[in-house]
């Protein structure tokens, strides 16, 4: 008999549970640092998703979101934040090569992305965050982002939680280093089938498909709903695709239609178990000149509405 959803998620988050029991302490303590429960979480966690993920066989086309909850609810409320303009991109470049991905002069924020974010923490002051966690990719723009948000919420050191691989940018494999727009054929062949790669590269660029990403961005979703409950857990994403993916995925609509929730620099999304709500800056921006124009969402995605 295949095993149902429920046990397969009940038996991952005993292993999870089970690593961090075995994780020695560091330091002065009763219990393991959260560098060292976030190893283990890493280590153990991947494998049971990976092999709840076997176990259930290829998921359906309006995927949803493994979580450790009968009713596939979300325990935490997320809120998305999208990094600021890189110098790479101000320059009209695509650089999604993981390599590159801590190297300031490319993927550091251009003083424009600086704004962006201060823009973006002026307005999660003003949001009713608490039990506040804030987790962020090594990338060189959500690692500088980083730094502005634990400042302007005044966060403490050990609720920022460094992300090493889950919330890469996605893969562009032959496209790497070419225009910016050059990422519309990847979106064209992304409507037809979340399987699809774009063309491969021998540079050492991976080439994503939609479901490759969304596989990353669940097994981060599958740790926090672990380790969490209750929390308002702040995501730092440098990339437009592994964001939109991510709330595809917790909405449960086709991956194929993720463009249709591309968020612009320094947007702010709320994503709860059924609904994503687009947060209203406190400032707005006007939109760069030349910038290229990104996919906007459609309201029947969209289940918060604007707040």
């Amino acid at each position: 008999t295949k095993p149902s959803l429920a046990m397969i998620l009940r038996a991952a988050a005993a292993a999870l549970a089970a690593a961090l029991l075995a994780a020695p302490a560091r330091g002065v303590g009763r219990t393991p640092s959260l560098a060292s429960r976030r190893g283990a979480l890493g280590r153990v966690g991947g494998a049971a998703v990976a092999a709840a993920g076997a176990a259930l066989g290829p998921p359906e086309a309006s995927a949803k979101l493994i979580v450790p909850d009968d009713n596939n609810e979300l325990q935490n409320r997320y809120v998305i934040v999208r990094t600021g303009e890189t110098v790479a991109e101000a320059a009209d470049m695509v650089l999604s090569n993981p390599v590159m991905k801590t190297n300031i002069d490319l993927n550091g924020l251009t003083p424009r992305g600086v704004q962006q974010v201060m823009d973006a923490v002026e307005t999660l002051r003003t949001m009713p965050l608490a039990d506040t966690w804030l987790y962020y990719n090594l990338h060189a723009s959500a690692a500088e982002s980083a730094e502005l948000v634990i400042d302007g919420l005044q966060l403490e050191r050990s609720r920022a939680v460094p992300e090493y691989s889950f919330f890469d940018a996605r893969g562009m494999g032959r496209y790497e280093n070419g225009p910016l727009d050059a990422r519309r054929a990847v979106w064209a062949q992304d409507a037809l089938s979340r399987y699809n790669r774009p063309p491969p590269t021998n540079d050492g660029t991976p080439p994503e498909s939609v479901e490759d990403v969304f596989v990353r961005v669940r097994q981060l979703l599958a740790v926090t709903e672990t380790q969490y409950s209750g929390a308002d857990v702040v995501l730092l994403i440098p990339d437009d695709d592994v964001a939109s993916i991510l709330q595809a995925g917790v909405l449960g609509v086709p991956l194929e239609r993720h463009t249709e929730l591309h968020m612009g620099h320094g947007d702010i999304r709320v994503v709860t178990g059924s609904s994503i709500t687009k947060v209203k800056p406190v400032r707005q921006r006007a939109a760069p000149e030349g910038a290229p124009r990104q996919p906007q969402p459609q309201e029947g995605l969209q289940g918060g509405g604007e707040g």
